[in-house]
């Protein structure tokens, strides 16, 4: 997982991307890695955008592919996207799917209310 940092509140994985693209060249390994820690117990995961600047379609379809894998949707959160970021998903409507919040520190504070 070298394109990723993991770290670990009240056993929910804060994963930030170590690229500036999630894109086609990144979407694989993004998508195994943060499927791998959910298969190693991680339940509730943040995706921590804030080394991000764009995502693409190929982005966009791993993240709601990680969210349709996890065994409830609403423990998937998205924090720190950047204005562009924010735009491309917000077309999508991925903000509509999933929670988006501007800090790790409300997406925690929102999943530990979730039992």
């Amino acid at each position: 997982m070298t394109h990723l940092a993991v770290r670990t509140i009240n056993n929910i994985a804060i994963i930030i991307p170590n690229n500036k693209r999630i894109d086609a060249s990144f979407a694989n390994q993004f998508r195994d890695d943060i499927l791998e820690l959910n298969a190693k117990g991680h339940k509730k995961i943040i995706l921590d955008l804030l080394n991000v600047d764009f995502i693409d379609s190929s982005g966009l379809g791993v993240i709601m592919f990680i969210a349709k894998k996890m065994e409830r949707q609403e423990n998937l959160m998205i924090c720190h996207a950047c204005p562009t970021v924010l735009s491309v998903l917000k077309m999508a409507r991925i903000d509509i799917a999933l929670h988006v919040v501007d800090t790790p520190e409300q997406a925690v504070e929102s999943l530990e209310l979730l039992a």
